[in-house]
Formats: structure tokens, sequence, C-alpha cells
């Protein structure tokens, strides 16, 4: 039995979550490369399920797996959430016509701080895609962590199944 095996699950969770801080900060400042192994993250896993390499995956590894893989996409996935404007004003003024965003800053009846942003376009279609697209947005940043989760506990599921 390798140390790997040994590390119990609360700690990979503990030590996961310590690094859930400082990858959401890295993360935020270069969304790019969060895209990128966001996206890789689901690609790897869902070869590893469907390539039968999850037959000869010892199930102490495959827990460990889960842990790191979905803390890692839900890391990418709040940093998304949280950098939300920035994302949608760069990729608004790269693909659509006329697009920008005017921030207005206020004082509710409660004295907290607000913020509005108002979206213009050239036309009225692309305001709707635009719409459509932050909602689209909205699922897969919850949608990307699940599948995530769900192929690794099928990933699990294989390997008890192989060893018993």
């Amino acid at each position: 039995m390798n140390l790997f095996n040994k590390i119990p699950n609360w700690l990979v969770s503990i030590i996961s979550v310590v690094i859930i801080g400082i990858l959401l900060k890295f993360f935020y400042e270069f969304k790019i490369i969060a895209l990128i192994i966001w996206l890789t993250n689901l690609m790897i896993v869902f070869l590893i399920y469907k390539s039968g390499i999850a037959k000869s995956i010892h199930n102490h590894f495959a827990k460990k797996l889960r842990i790191i893989s979905v803390v890692l996409s839900i890391a990418v996935s709040i940093s998304f959430f949280m950098g939300f404007d920035e994302i949608r004003d760069m990729i608004g003024k790269q693909i659509i016509e006329g697009y920008s965003a005017t921030y207005m800053s206020d004082i509710d009846e409660y004295g907290r701080d607000t913020y509005d942003v108002l979206i213009h376009t050239d036309n009225w279609s692309t305001r709707f895609l635009l719409w459509l697209g932050e909602w689209g947005f909205l699922v897969f940043v919850v949608l990307i962590p699940y599948l995530i989760w769900e192929l690794n506990s099928k990933i699990i599921d294989v390997s008890i199944n192989e060893k018993s």
C-alpha cells in the first residue's frame, strides 16, 4: 500500500479547502488558464471513466481523485462566478458589435453600497443572446462540478465492482 492510500479522506478534504483559497485568487486573475483547467479536468475524468482505466484504479485513489477534481472544478466555478462582469465584458467587447457596459453605484435605503450594470449593444438580438449567454454561463458554473462529481462516483463504483 503506498503513502497516498494511507492519507485519510478528511485530511485530503481539509488540504483541498486550503488550496481552494489559493486557487481562487489565481483563477480570478488568469481566467483563460482557469477555463482550460476547468474543461481539461472534465475531459480527463470522462476519459478515465470511458477508457476502462477506472477498472484498474484502486478504490482509495478513486475517492481521492474525486475530492481533488471536484474541489478544483468548484474553485474555478467560484472564481468565474466572482468575475462574471469581467468575463461578460471581455467576451462582449471582442465578439458583439457596439457592446458597452455602464457601471453605476448607488446607496440603497439601508445605507449599503450597490451597483448596477447597464448593457448596451447595437441591436436587440445581440442583447437577447447576451442575456441567454448569462443564464447559460450560470448553468455551466453549476453543471461542470456536478458532472465531475457524478463521473467520479461512477469511477468509484467501477473500481469497487472490479475488486470484488
